[in-house]
């Protein structure tokens, strides 16, 4: 894959359409031949080698927009970071702002966010 914006907006798309390969409590995320068969659907449609190769790339998307999107440090020195997949991503924020008020133990909690990694 060329990894054009517009290849890479199709497949954050794509993703975003099938929730069960990325939203946690999902009623078929447990079943792994489903959702190994949805990755290999993206991967066809995207110009992905296989499965793996697209799983990869989501990775690295999200790691990325949880940099972008991790709290910033107050002064006035810092430059926002423009990235041209925020928009795009911008649906994973409910499931970052649900791991934030719950903890492990399952009490509300607005301090463990910044143990959560994402």
């Amino acid at each position: 894959m060329t990894n054009t914006k517009v290849e890479i907006d199709q497949f954050i798309e794509l993703v975003r359409e099938n929730e069960l390969i990325w939203k946690k409590g999902h009623d078929e995320q447990k079943n792994k031949g489903k959702c190994e068969s949805t990755w290999e659907k993206i991967a066809v449609e995207t110009g992905f080698e296989d499965a793996k190769a697209a799983k990869q790339k989501w990775k690295n998307l999200c790691d990325y927009y949880g940099r972008v999107k991790k709290p910033k440090p107050s002064g006035s020195n810092y430059k926002e970071m423009k990235w041209p997949y925020l928009k795009a991503m911008s649906f994973l924020e409910e499931e970052r702002q649900s791991c934030s008020r719950i903890d492990s133990t399952g009490h509300s909690s607005s301090i463990n966010r910044k143990f959560i990694k994402n």
